[in-house]
């Protein structure tokens, strides 16, 4: 493909550069002339305007053409001839051009580019009476402007201009500006300010566009909006063409503190996917009226665009202007003048002098060609410290920054999206509330989500966010379920509509949140039959993409059980599961397990203990640990299901209970073992629960021989008597039977009794009791807990 490149030139009033050429041919504005990139020349339009091209000036042979157009002069000028559009095809400019336009009279002019819709730039010239000549680094819209001289007059009156409105501006406390109109206006969120300098309204999204965030100066002097680390917001810019408005939006671009909002203007900003809550500053400020005061001189004497914007960065950068702009030191005046000097002055000197590919004689002409621009551009910036004076001795050191909020309105679905008819529980609806609450108000309440935690925790919880500082008041680690980034994806997951449907990393029937396609695509009718406004359904896509790669269950009881990051669907994390250590308790023993995704962090005495649960054959574990002032038993199978008990452990006993798991074997002839737990103690005695596991649940083993607590069973040896429990296939029909056996030996003959229990699925019922008379016994026989049936 060829390339083309077009240009637009102009001289306000234009002067023709003398020399030798290399090649002279007249163009009519529809012919094009061949230039050599070897040999460079000269071409002429029908309106007289020239441009040359030194040797080695352009890339490739080009054919070049000179075209007169139709187009309005910069604001406030009139042309003194025709503007030209310059067009390169086949070829681009290397270093520079010389451009020639023929003067009608003895005006001043100037001459003046633009580069497509690009603002006008300021091309000076060297007048000789005939032509004005001026050299040019690229191609554009280019033409003669006339009243050079009172261009360099507005630049010297811009201090003083400046000085007097902005000083009334910081003084004038009456101005008011209308209330912002948003129509129609947005029902996912709203807008607020903490005090009055700006008014806000929030737009509804349309199709195709997002809401936007309308802020309104409500004060005369220019305000930067701090826009922090938000992602980039299109902040709409409806004439491009001024070179102003172009400065402000490239600085604004370039760094998003800088976003400028003109004294009495107005701002639209379009608000970001994926966020609930933008919050940032509206701040007026000596570093606002610095940046101005560089904007309209240079923009006055039409620099280019991007060397504008650097001599604002450049001055906004410098320590100085930030020292006073916060300490309203007169003192460092003087200093912060030099400052800004000197940005000016590099910015002057970049315009004028070209660029690397120039020659010297072709730089000392563009130089020249800028002078008076540059002469006045240095006089009018020496009273900038006599302005920042006056106005350090305004009301500018009264004002002060203040936040604009715009926040999202909670969208809580209540049905799901794989559910044609009814309501999900409102259990499930109650504790998605509560969570996107915490999650939203994380940034001020860091724990919020860990107490919105079920009193075990959570059975699964990967989610935190990589590189989290520990928490001092949660234990040495960080909490499996905070961060940032974790909190924002739980507030996205609680704001899309759940899938009824098995959770992976606890098996077991739930509302998953996060499971469904991200751009929600598969049920794009059903977020629309959930009965959400257009906006609504929006947000909802919005936080739906948000929220991969993490996911939440919540259970029908309403319980929280799982929140995992970038584990896939139907795929549980056997890995994790497999590396839980064995970590036995003790009596006095109380061990904390490495974190790991199945045990809160801020759980105390974790123990660990390997055993087949579920009689698949695989080795599974089953956790203890205290947390809330809890006691929880959890199973987290190989194959995937985790489940939890609570354990009837008294924490008012003393000394403290820890649950010792005494030994697990198969007590009931069905696949799978039981634990047996140390629940509490008597003056000699040990209370016993037994924990089992049926269909996806943990239970307590009952027996109906103990009316106020049938899971509980006793164990004791002393010198006096013991109570031991262990069971035996005593019919010999292939079944188990418990059996718990006492014996008194402090008299002789010793005597006690055996009872035995017989199971009906997981309860044990009382078959018979025998007493026993054993004149041999003279120590305990029946001690722990022994299980040999097979």
């Amino acid at each position: 493909m060829r390339m083309r490149t077009t240009v637009l030139i102009a001289a306000v009033v234009v002067v023709l550069l003398a020399g030798a050429f290399v090649v002279w041919r007249v163009v009519r504005s529809d012919d094009t002339v061949r230039v050599k990139a070897s040999t460079g020349g000269t071409v002429r339009g029908d309106s007289g305007v020239t441009v040359r091209f030194a040797p080695g000036a352009l890339s490739d042979d080009t054919d070049v053409r000179i075209k007169a157009v139709d187009v309005a002069p910069p604001e406030g000028m009139e042309w003194g001839g025709e503007p030209v559009d310059i067009t390169l095809d086949g070829g681009s400019l290397r270093s520079a051009a010389t451009v020639t336009f023929p003067l009608a009279g003895d005006d001043d002019p100037l001459i003046v580019s633009r580069h497509g819709d690009a603002p006008w730039v300021n091309e000076g010239g060297v007048a000789d009476g005939k032509t004005i000549t001026t050299v040019v680094s690229h191609f554009s819209i280019v033409g003669r402007a006339k009243a050079r001289a009172q261009l360099a007059y507005k630049i010297l009156k811009v201090p003083a201009q400046l000085g007097a409105a902005v000083v009334s501006a910081y003084r004038d406390a009456s101005y008011r500006a209308p209330d912002p109109k948003c129509a129609p206006a947005s029902q996912t969120w709203r807008g607020s300010v903490r005090g009055d300098n700006v008014k806000v309204c929030v737009a509804a999204g349309t199709d195709g566009h997002r809401p936007r965030l309308k802020v309104v100066n409500n004060r005369l002097y220019g305000q930067f909006l701090q826009l922090r680390g938000y992602p980039p917001m299109q902040v709409t810019q409806p004439d491009k063409v001024k070179l102003v408005d172009n400065v402000w939006r490239m600085l604004g671009d370039a760094n998003r503190d800088y976003t400028y909002l003109p004294g009495k203007g107005t701002i639209e900003l379009e608000l970001p996917a994926g966020y609930r809550l933008i919050d940032f500053l509206a701040r007026p400020g000596l570093e606002a009226v610095i940046a101005q005061f560089v904007v309209d001189v240079l923009s006055v004497a039409m620099l280019p665009v991007g060397l504008l914007v650097s001599a604002v960065q450049c001055v906004l950068a410098a320590p100085v202007t930030e020292e006073v702009a916060r300490t309203f030191d007169l003192k460092r005046v003087p200093e912060l003048g030099g400052a800004l000097n000197n940005c000016v002055s590099a910015s002057t000197k970049a315009w004028s002098g070209l660029g690397e590919g120039a020659g010297d004689a072709q730089k000392d002409e563009a130089a020249k060609a800028r002078a008076k621009e540059v002469d006045a551009i240095t006089t009018a910036i020496k009273d900038a410290p006599t302005l920042v004076q006056t106005l350090l001795r305004s009301p500018i050191q009264q004002v002060k920054s203040q936040h604009v909020i715009a926040e999202r309105t909670a969208i809580v679905p209540t049905r799901a999206l794989n559910e044609e008819g009814g309501n999900l529980p409102a259990a499930v609806v109650a504790t998605q509330k509560r969570l996107y609450d915490a999650a939203s108000g994380y940034g001020s309440n860091r724990f919020g989500i860990v107490e919105a935690l079920p009193k075990p925790g959570l059975q699964f919880g990967n989610a935190a966010d990589p590189g989290q500082k520990p928490s001092l008041t949660l234990g040495s680690e960080p909490d499996p379920v905070a961060g940032p980034k974790a909190a924002n994806a739980l507030a996205d997951l609680t704001s899309t509509p759940p899938m009824h449907w098995r959770c992976t990393e606890t098996g077991r029937d739930s509302y998953v949140y996060g499971l469904a396609d991200p751009e929600l695509n598969t049920y794009a009718g059903r977020v629309a039959a959930l009965g959400f406004a257009p906006e609504e359904a929006g947000a909802i896509l919005d936080s739906a993409r948000a929220a991969r790669p993490y996911r939440i269950c919540i259970d029908p009881d309403g319980t929280w059980t799982a929140f995992s990051r970038a584990t896939p669907p139907e795929a549980f994390p056997e890995a994790l599961a497999a590396k839980l250590p064995e970590k036995k308790t003790g009596y006095q023993d109380c061990p904390v397990i490495a974190p790991n995704p199945f045990t809160p962090v801020d759980a105390a005495c974790q123990g660990a203990t390997k055993m087949d649960i579920d009689g698949d054959g695989r080795t599974d574990t089953l956790l203890t640990f205290r947390r809330s002032e809890q006691w929880t038993a959890r199973a987290v199978m190989a194959r995937g299901p985790v489940a939890d008990l609570t354990l009837p452990i008294d924490q008012d006993q003393f000394p403290p209970v820890q649950p010792v798991v005494l030994t697990h074997t198969d007590f009931d002839g069905v696949a799978g073992d039981e634990a047996v737990i140390v629940a509490g103690f008597g003056a000699h005695s040990q209370f016993l629960v037994m924990v089992t596991y049926t269909k996806d649940k943990l239970l307590l083993v009952r027996h109906n021989g103990v009316d106020d607590q049938p899971e509980m069973f006793t164990e004791d040896a002393n010198n006096k008597y013991s109570i031991g429990i262990g069971c035996s296939d005593h019919d010999h029909n292939g079944v188990p039977e418990l059996v718990e056996a006492s014996a008194f030996f402090e008299t002789l003959p010793a005597n006690g009794s055996q009872t035995r229990w017989t199971w009906h699925g997981k309860t044990l019922n009382k078959a018979d009791t025998t007493e026993v008379t054993n004149p041999a016994w003279n120590q305990p026989p029946y001690r722990g807990i022994t299980c040999v049936w097979k």
